[in-house]
């Protein structure tokens, strides 16, 4: 039985992002290994998957001896369990992940799931020293999968990656079967709603600013909040902000879940102003799912799941204004052009990006790098 050794920098990234797939390639009779840090997903992974807990790997710093304890750990790892393939997913993986592929002459898959904010703020030299590990560490990889072709031509023109190796897959998929509009009658208020991390580069604090000018113009309308901070991120909004806005009454605060189709339910349209260096906002795919309109961002990663008055609106980056003048346009379309706005979500959501046909998309390219000749 062939091994496959997936490598990412969290619990909650494989449960929530690969879980399909995971299950799709164990049903295909091979063994599936998984390796993260230990959070609150990890019990429900232990339960069907053979499951390493990764100590040494720092997700956000960039620290010399804790990349090399990583390292170390990561060849210990993969000299014990001898995996047939590893895939690499999220950043210091991709790195250090094909790596220590590379020094133990194992095949390696990297899946690239959107640039993050050191591509986002492009800081020297951080930026630059993550370009050049990058450079290193994707020369090993038989497969390099990108969720969007702009992170594809990003590395393929700053010569990270040779063309060759590159294969595009839109995003993690989203299930049609569970993301489905219910068909309950709604209050007549408008809502807008945003789930996902609580970062600045999530565009939030220009949702707050293009309400403020809504209201300065007597529009009567909601925003729904539903998230967390991301504890440790430099990037993070502290809740106490969210609570101080909520008191300010620009937003209302929902909590955290880990189910969101409650609170899709409960909204008109869907709003990502996020600036942050995207693959594909899962959280984008499951409101289209839910056949909500999307007002998102003119950026890589967003712009892909809005094709323009469709289902949806494009605006520019770090810009409350124009997020205000679209979102007053929604507050000014009729009933029946709202509904079709979200219709037509759900129909480019199947068209593009349903589960099954990503999933089958992974599928493919493991088993062709697993064909290769060694």
């Amino acid at each position: 039985m062939r091994t496959i050794l997936f490598i990412v920098n969290t619990s909650y990234n494989l449960y929530n992002f690969r879980y399909p797939l995971l299950k799709a390639l164990k049903k295909k009779g091979y063994k599936v290994v998984l390796s993260a840090p230990q959070d609150e997903y990890t019990y429900q992974l232990k339960e069907e998957f053979e499951f390493f807990p990764l100590k040494h790997i720092d997700r956000k710093g960039l620290n010399p001896l804790k990349d090399f304890l990583f390292l170390l750990e990561l060849l210990k790892l993969l000299s014990n369990i001898k995996p047939s393939i590893v895939v690499n997913i999220t950043i210091k993986p991709n790195i250090w992940g094909n790596l220590a592929a590379q020094i133990l002459d194992i095949p390696s898959i990297s899946i690239i799931t959107g640039l993050g904010s050191v591509f986002t703020d492009r800081k020297f030299p951080l930026y630059q020293i993550v370009k050049t590990l990058y450079r290193i560490a994707l020369k090993h990889p038989k497969r390099v999968i990108f969720q969007n072709p702009d992170d594809a031509k990003f590395f393929i023109e700053g010569k990270l990656v040779r063309p060759e190796k590159v294969k595009v897959i839109l995003g993690s998929g989203v299930d049609l079967e569970y993301f489905k509009p219910s068909g309950k009658k709604k209050q007549s208020t408008i809502v807008f709603g945003y789930a996902g991390r609580f970062l600045w580069d999530k565009g939030i604090k220009e949702l707050v600013e293009a309400v403020k000018i809504l209201k300065k113009k007597n529009y009567s309308f909601k925003v729904y909040l539903l998230g967390k901070p991301d504890e440790g991120n430099p990037k993070s909004i502290p809740l106490e902000q969210i609570r101080e806005w909520e008191k300010e009454k620009l937003i209302t605060y929902k909590g955290f879940s880990k189910d969101v189709q409650p609170f899709l339910e409960e909204i008109d349209c869907f709003v990502y102003p996020s600036f942050y260096r995207e693959g594909i906002p899962k959280a984008i795919l499951e409101a289209m799912a839910m056949e909500k309109p999307i007002i998102t961002t003119d950026t890589p990663g967003c712009k892909i799941t809005v094709l323009k008055e469709f289902n949806g609106f494009l605006i520019p980056p770090k810009n409350s204004h124009a997020l205000a003048k679209v979102m007053e346009s929604f507050l000014n379309l009729n009933e029946e052009k709202r509904k079709e706005l979200g219709v037509n979500s759900r129909k480019l959501a199947k068209e593009k990006f349903e589960i099954k046909k990503i999933v089958n998309e992974y599928i493919s390219v493991v088993e062709d790098v697993l064909n290769i000749k060694i």
